[in-house]
Order: structure tokens, then sequence, then C-alpha cells
């Protein structure tokens, strides 16, 4: 299973930037909002089809540093 480590600003602006319903910004909201502070570690299966495609778009446009993909 593809995991994510994510920094914190990161995922928030791509939350910002993404076209989502209520039911999807609900779930993003609850993988950032997990009460720790710094990085987000999630399963990729966790997230929307539409938040992946913006934070894959803000890597591409601002760089690979800030998103790491893992593989169990």
């Amino acid at each position: 299973m593809a995991k994510l480590s994510v920094s914190r600003n990161v995922m928030e602006k791509a939350r910002e930037r993404s076209i989502l319903s209520g039911d999807e910004r609900a779930t993003v909201d609850q993988v950032i909002n997990n009460g720790k502070k710094g990085a987000i570690a999630t399963q990729v299966s966790e997230l929307p089809l539409p938040f992946l495609k913006t934070l894959l778009d803000d890597a591409v446009s601002g760089g690979l540093e800030a998103i790491t993909i893992y593989f169990d």
C-alpha cells in the first residue's frame, strides 16, 4: 500500500486549491487536523482523487522535496 508524507503547509495549500465536494473536504480536513504537529503521513487511498491531483500538480510545479511517497 502506498503512503504519503507531506508537509502540513503543502497539504493546507492543496486543500485551498482543490475543487472538492463536502464529503471530500471533510475527509481531507480530518487527515490534516489529526492532532499532531509537523508532516502528515497517510495512506494514499484515504485521500480523494481531486485532492491527490492537486498535490501532484503542486509537487510538479513547486518541487518534490515536500512530498515523499513510500510503499509497504
